[in-house]
């Protein structure tokens, strides 16, 4: 089916089980499309969508690699997120640079971190120093 004209931008996670964690160093990968009002997927598009981060996370990149904004290349505009060190919600807006009458400027995504959870096995928790004297 021919897709009609663009009605918003569309943002999700591109692989939506998975458990972000606080810790720093996990990173998800999200997604901005832009569809029509019965939502399709418009393609080929040539716009770009400037994106902002809120909460307990950051973008990866900016303007001098190509991160942020990003162009939307064929069918989305893929992003990197990474977690900060404390739990909560991560706010992600993407907005198109130059929305038009039709396309509602922006669309919301929002992803909940979850505390880091450290469990020590039983024989890691135990250490045993033996000295053998001759």
């Amino acid at each position: 089916m021919a897709s009609h004209r663009e009605e918003c931008i569309i943002l999700k996670l591109l692989d939506e089980g998975v458990l972000m964690i606080d810790n720093g160093s996990d990173i998800a990968v999200a997604v901005a499309s832009i569809v029509d009002k019965y939502g399709n997927i418009k393609h080929p598009v040539n716009d770009n969508v400037h994106f902002k981060i809120k909460g307990e996370g950051e973008l990866v990149g900016n303007a001098s690699n190509a991160g942020n904004p990003r162009k939307v290349e064929w069918v989305d505009a893929p992003i990197l997120i990474r977690t900060f060190t404390k739990p909560g919600t991560i706010k992600i807006t993407g907005s198109l640079i130059k929305a038009g009458v039709h396309v509602r400027a922006t669309g919301v995504l929002e992803i909940d971190t979850k505390p880091t959870v450290t469990q020590l096995s039983k024989s890691a928790s135990v250490m045993s120093i033996s000295t053998t004297l001759l």
